[in-house]
């Protein structure tokens, strides 16, 4: 059959839409039959073709479907072009289009609007649906339970792409064969290739039929690897079972991550754009990870000056931080431990009490610095921040042997330690780990807001304000993140070190990965954070 035999009913309602006499009847069992694509395109055809015959041997308005991210209707003057602009000939020598008067009785215009409308429509009832509904393919079968969605309503049967919410605890077979279990209120949306958006409530793959399941949340990406597994968003975490899953983060590269593998005079920031220039004395030599690294003699010219970060004001530029933030090194330190003597491992300061710093001290008893919590005076790792309403203090690892920590002597005879200081603003925790180890922390309100940031400098391995506070030592891939990592993501980094690769499990110096992965422990409840998508 043809086309017009086949939609022979939608040919004689267009016929009556054109020939100025449909009913309202007509037009509202037309809305009814155009529920398929190709219903749809005979009408759009057809009446295009109608409105041609019906004009003038030298039509006065064409009808034009343009396929752009929808259907874009357009009712113009013929002749006027796919840009937008008229025809050259009405054009005047100046460049301005000619005023054009066109006289067009009402019949006509009646003509057009009893055309268009019903195409505008039949438009906006497309473009209303959610675009993977168009092809109508079934992807998805409900088991057991039931689901709404906004265009379908209550549904209990086949399931095709689109936005869904469990109204009881349902039971879902993907077209893949893997039985998907949603617990009450969920949200989320079935997608083609074994895939789900999902964005509340809680997800169980029972059984995967060997096909790998991807679902997507709003801070990661996680993939069964074939398993069960259960992704609770209500409770924030993730349930593996006896197969690794793997965890793709949206929140995980650091602002500015310097790894000192380049040959430049420069010293690259692989993540942002605080590129450093090295002072007259620090030197390159091998990298603790990687080709290079820098090494400290405890003079005034060894620095790395790495800029404000664009800052022009107290809290701003790229150094601004204020919903937590992580200072993250690689170090093989000569520190002499000397009373009074610091060394530096990066510090920003020049911004008043915003100052920000990690570093080796050693300071006389009853000095000023407010260290919180107090700690016997002796060697140290300080981390020093502003908090909104506590003002500057400094949390310490005392170098002293005692509870578990190292003396300064043990750590001089490491080749190499990692050096991890975090601030979250959410749980208001302050973190010092040494080599995966938490070795100091304090407890703050949670909610507690840092500051920092503005136009002072901050610097690797010296202080910016023209003090002798230089490193001795090495230093290698230095990162400064706006985030705190979680203990889980401070131990993947030390991992990721002992295996030979970057924080980011790349064997790549030159770059950062596009994405990070993760493999998840088996057989475990694994605390997500939505804020990042990390492992807590």
């Amino acid at each position: 059959m043809s086309p017009a035999e086949d939609f022979e009913e939608i040919r004689m309602i267009a016929d009556a839409v054109c020939d100025e006499n449909v009913s309202p009847e007509q037009l509202s069992r037309l809305e009814s039959l155009l529920s398929t694509d190709q219903a749809r395109k005979f009408y759009l055809d057809y009446v295009g073709m109608h409105a041609r015959m019906k004009s003038e041997s030298k039509p006065g308005i064409e009808v034009i479907m343009r396929r752009l991210q929808i259907d874009e209707l357009i009712v113009r003057p013929a002749g006027s072009g796919g840009s937008g602009q008229p025809p050259s000939s009405d054009i005047d020598n100046s460049g301005e289009p000619k005023r054009i008067s066109v006289e067009v009785n009402r019949k006509k215009h009646y003509l057009l609007y009893l055309i268009a409308i019903p195409i505008l429509v039949i438009l906006a009832y497309m473009i209303g649906k959610d675009k993977g509904l168009e092809s109508g393919k079934k992807i998805a079968t409900v088991l057991s339970g039931s689901v709404s969605s906004k265009y379908h309503g209550l549904m209990k049967s086949d399931l095709i792409q689109d936005i869904y919410i469990s109204e009881e605890e349902t039971l879902i077979k993907l077209a893949s064969g893997n039985l998907i279990k949603f617990s009450v209120g969920s949200k989320f949306e079935l997608k083609p290739n074994n895939e789900i958006s999902f964005q509340t409530g809680k997800l169980t793959q029972e059984t995967s039929a060997g096909k790998n399941l991807t679902v997507v949340t709003k801070s990661y990406t996680l993939e069964s690897n074939s398993s069960p597994f259960t992704i609770d968003l209500i409770n924030s975490q993730v349930i593996t079972t006896d197969s690794i899953s793997i965890l793709k983060p949206t929140a995980w590269k650091p602002r500015h991550y310097w790894n000192f593998d380049g040959t430049d005079d420069r010293v690259l920031d692989l993540a942002g754009n605080a590129h450093g220039i090295p002072g007259a004395s620090v030197k390159k030599t091998i990298g603790l990870l990687g080709k290079g690294s820098y090494s400290f003699n405890n003079l005034k010219t060894d620095f790395i000056d790495v800029g404000s970060g664009g800052g022009t004001a107290l809290a701003t530029g790229s150094f601004s931080v204020t919903d937590g933030v992580t200072i993250e090194a690689l170090l093989k330190t000569d520190w002499a431990g000397s009373r009074l003597d610091y060394d530096e491992i990066f510090r920003k300061d020049q911004d008043g009490n915003l100052r920000m710093l990690l570093s080796f001290q050693n300071d006389l008893p009853n000095n000023s610095n407010p260290t919180v919590p107090k700690v016997e005076p002796g060697p140290t790792l300080s981390f020093g921040l502003y908090l909104v309403g506590q003002g500057y203090h400094e949390l310490e690892i005392p170098l002293d042997g005692k509870n578990g920590r190292p003396t300064l002597k043990q750590l001089k005879n490491e080749t190499k330690t990692h050096v991890v200081a975090c601030y979250d603003t959410k749980s208001g925790k302050k973190c010092l780990y040494l080599n995966g180890m938490l070795m100091a922390s304090h407890q703050y309100p949670p909610g507690t807001k840092m500051l920092s940031g503005g136009p002072g400098k901050a610097t690797i391995g010296n202080s910016p304000n023209g003090y002798n506070e230089a490193f001795r030592g090495i230093i290698d891939e230095v990162a400064f993140y706006d985030f705190s990592l979680s203990p889980f993501m401070v131990n993947y980094h030390l991992k990721m070190i002992n295996d030979g690769k970057s924080y980011f499990g790349s064997t790549s110096m030159q770059k950062l990965p596009d994405e990070l992965t993760i493999k998840l422990p088996k057989n475990s409840k694994v605390p997500i954070s939505l804020d990042t998508g990390l492992p807590e």
